[in-house]
């Protein structure tokens, strides 16, 4: 039921409700909820994510500003910015547990300006990340644990 959820916040967020915003807004939903509800089955529902990756939700938005202001820096100055292609080792858990790090972890990643997720090794279970930077950011750090 996280679409109804979604729903809700868009609703909520709303300036002023008319019916067809309300429209385009379920309509959009469902457009995201019949397919995540395809993958799902599809992956027999083998993903088991773990509560504590919430945590990574307030890192990834305490690091956007910073990273931005980096690359913007870096792209706007004649110094450019270190990179380096990094490979991130999860540690062995369970199949079900390691496909979820993966997923949100790429995601996650995804998310800061400062890196770009490459690969996805299922079986070295490993993420390949583009990394803007000398050293790993929270994030990287947190998805790693």
């Amino acid at each position: 039921m996280w679409w109804a959820g979604a729903l809700a916040v868009r609703w909520a967020t709303l300036p002023a409700t008319s019916t067809p915003e309300l429209l385009v807004a379920a309509g959009c939903t469902l457009c995201c909820a019949v397919p995540a509800r395809a993958v799902r089955n599809a992956n027999s529902g083998r993903w088991k994510p773990c509560r504590e990756w919430i945590r990574w939700a307030p890192l990834v938005v305490s690091e956007v500003p910073g990273d931005a202001l980096r690359l913007w820096h870096s792209a706007l100055s004649r110094r450019r910015a270190k990179t380096e292609l990094v490979t991130i080792r999860l540690g062995a858990e369970p199949a079900a547990v390691a496909a979820a790090r993966r997923a949100i972890g790429v995601l996650a990643l995804g998310a800061t300006p400062a890196t770009v997720v490459v690969d996805s090794d299922e079986e070295r279970n490993v993420l390949v990340v583009h990394r803007v930077g000398e050293r790993p950011t929270r994030v990287e750090s947190s998805v790693n644990r």
